[in-house]
């Protein structure tokens, strides 16, 4: 008997319901894009919400008509964006978490979006992805037209509680970002709706997949320097071809002591020990800065023993390429085969006899950084899996924790100098990489607050950096106990600058000077019982790109074939001005304020180092930095 109302109509009306009032808020959203209101309101914040995620909720609710119809063809491609919707928002969601803005590029350059999806707040959301996949996948498949109304209902159920997730996430974010978000959605560049998750991650993809693809020349165009880059080449001291053709960054360096380092004799080959900690910027701690009071005590009594380089730029971001950047002294591109060969300083300390570790504190399987490693020369990496055995038994904390802080990876190290200083008399390297001052982490331990009465929203970003500080202290404490002290450099520099996020430009104020681009200074402090420059230098034409070639200096090791572009810190020879790439082809120079380079740019030394460094680039996607069977 016919009830009066079949359950079909009543379904795809409440469907059609939904849609034209979901229309309706987009229709004010765009008139809204023309007519922005002021950002602080509430309400337009919403409209905006809505209107960013519009694409991806009619996908969903599209997805909900579609499983109804006969044709397969139909529904597997409505699954497939259903899928690609959510799948979007579930990275997009995280990316504005922690950087405070929409899908940064460099996030995905710097391989950063595998920790966006795979972390412990998204284990909830990642349950009811694959719940909805699988139960999606089998309507798809299975359901024919007339399906039960119970599947109907479970189905529109999770999707539409998906939707509500998408809809209502500016209510989990910090105000901030959803003022920054809106007011990017009403900028010229991000209207109307193709600012949307799906959106967003399909631009940064096919970003990707055009670099990979198109900035290479051909090999033989890649080895040849027209006049202009050739004198260029000879203005700043640098190499192309003179030791072998196909391979035009090979070259010998040849210091010595007379080029302003002055050293006692090594009693044997000293060890060295390395520390970058994640976006640490000079200006945030002393000695090179008293903008924050008491914020680094342990790292200006290190400095106070040490040789302190000023004016230090980075010369390249974000993470991967920044490690790999300083320790082969190239502005990588990080987009390279397995097999690409590489020359840089773990590879020449290995061939002088060293063993060469990196340590780093998250695990393995959230990150790349044991594959950059193994790829640049490090013998060994050592993560959180590693080095996190005293939580090994605290299951809570297994699930929870995706990396360790940084007073636990400090006491790591320390467990390791131990081992070393009793078991070993192979010198060795010891690179740390810190993670817990990254963008948009809090503390793991509340205890190193730097004024636990600080209540503003951008005070955890200055509490890292005094947790680091605390944990550096007790390192550096305990390795003066140590007879490493006597035959050991330590240097305490910085992966880049500090990321310039919304909670971190509100630290400056006008008269602080702090242009917010991702280049500035970065410290760079050197222990050495060796060396008796003990103070601060202030070297204007000095960025990272210098840092391979100036350890080697330190640790006495004159004479050696490399592809670095850079130069030691203390040989008088010309460098190239401190420049910043970053894959998407965006640069920044340090003259005065940092600031973006653009196509007018009318100094044409600067247009000379941009070409220059492309075609070091072409070079490495070509394989032709250095021949991968030598070591010599």
């Amino acid at each position: 008997m016919d009830s009066g109302v079949r359950p079909e109509k009543l379904y795809f009306s409440g469907v059609w319901t939904l849609l034209v009032s979901i229309g309706l808020a987009w229709l004010l959203g765009l008139f809204l894009s023309f007519n922005p209101l002021p950002a602080q309101s509430s309400w337009l914040l919403s409209l905006s919400v809505v209107q960013r995620y519009l694409i991806d909720i009619l996908i969903i609710l599209a997805l909900i008509i579609a499983v109804g119809g006969n044709a397969l063809w139909l529904r597997a491609v409505a699954w497939l964006l259903g899928t690609l919707g959510l799948f979007g928002f579930y990275v997009q969601y995280q990316s504005v978490r922690y950087s405070g803005d929409l899908f940064p590029e460099v996030a995905l350059e710097n391989v950063e979006h595998v920790a966006m999806i795979d972390n412990q707040h998204m284990v909830i959301g990642g349950l009811a992805l694959a719940v909805y996949l699988v139960f999606s996948l089998i309507c798809v498949t299975q359901c024919k037209r007339s399906w039960s109304l119970d599947r109907r209902l479970i189905l529109s159920v999770l999707i539409l509680l998906v939707a509500v997730l998408v809809r209502n996430d500016h209510k989990w974010l910090p105000a901030d970002i959803v003022t920054q978000r809106s007011a990017l959605l009403n900028s010229t560049k991000y209207r109307h709706y193709a600012a949307s998750p799906l959106g967003d991650l399909t631009h940064v993809l096919w970003h990707h997949v055009r670099l990979q693809h198109s900035d290479a020349p051909p090999v033989a165009e890649s080895l040849r320097l027209n006049a202009r880059l050739s004198e260029f080449v000879r203005k700043h001291n640098l190499h192309w071809g003179k030791e072998d053709p196909n391979y035009p960054l090979v070259h010998l360096t040849e210091t010595s002591d007379s080029d302003g380092l002055s050293s006692q004799p090594f009693p044997q080959p000293p060890n060295l020990i390395v520390i970058h900690a994640e976006g640490l910027s000079a200006r945030t701690i002393q000695p090179y800065s008293n903008r924050f009071p008491g914020i680094s005590p342990n790292i200006a009594a290190f400095a106070s023993e040490s040789i302190l380089i000023d004016y230090y730029f980075n010369h390249t971001f974000a993470t991967y390429r920044g490690l790999s950047g300083q320790q082969c002294s190239l502005y990588p591109t990080n987009r390279t085969e397995p097999s690409t060969g590489y020359r840089c300083l773990p590879h020449i300390l290995n061939d002088s006899g060293y063993q060469s570790t990196l340590l780093f504190s998250q695990r393995k399987d959230d990150t790349e950084l044991d594959e950059m490693a193994s790829r640049i020369g490090f013998q060994k990496s050592l993560a959180y899996d590693e080095l996190n055995t005293p939580f090994e038994d605290d299951l809570a904390r297994r699930f929870s924790v995706t990396h360790m802080s940084d007073l636990e990876l400090f006491l790591a190290l320390n467990r390791e100098l131990k081992q070393r200083e009793s078991t070993s008399n192979q010198p060795f390297y010891l690179s740390l990489y810190s993670f817990e001052t990254h963008t948009g982490n809090r503390l793991l331990d509340p205890e190193f607050k730097y004024r636990p009465s600080e209540t503003s929203d951008q005070h955890y970003i200055l509490d890292t950096i005094h947790a680091f500080d605390a944990a550096f202290g007790q390192f550096w404490t305990a390795f003066k106990q140590s007879s490493l002290r006597d035959n050991t450099i330590v240097i305490l520099t910085s992966d880049h600058a500090h990321f310039p996020d919304n909670d971190y430009r509100a630290l400056w104020q006008k008269q602080d000077r702090y242009s917010p681009v991702f280049m500035d200074r970065i410290p760079l402090l050197i222990y050495s019982p060796f060396h008796t420059q003990t103070g601060k230098f202030t070297i204007r034409r000095s960025s990272s790109l210098d840092f391979a070639p100036t350890v080697l200096h330190l640790l006495g090791i004159n004479r050696y074939m490399s592809t670095f572009l850079g130069h030691s810190l203390f040989d008088p020879k010309p460098r190239m001005r401190p420049l910043t790439m970053s894959n998407n082809d965006a640069w920044y120079a340090a003259r005065g304020l940092p600031s973006q380079l653009t196509d007018a740019e009318p100094n044409p030394n600067y247009r000379s180092m941009q070409l220059f460094i492309k075609q070091t680039q072409a070079l490495e996607l070509n394989n032709r930095l250095w021949p991968t069977h030598t070591n010599k």
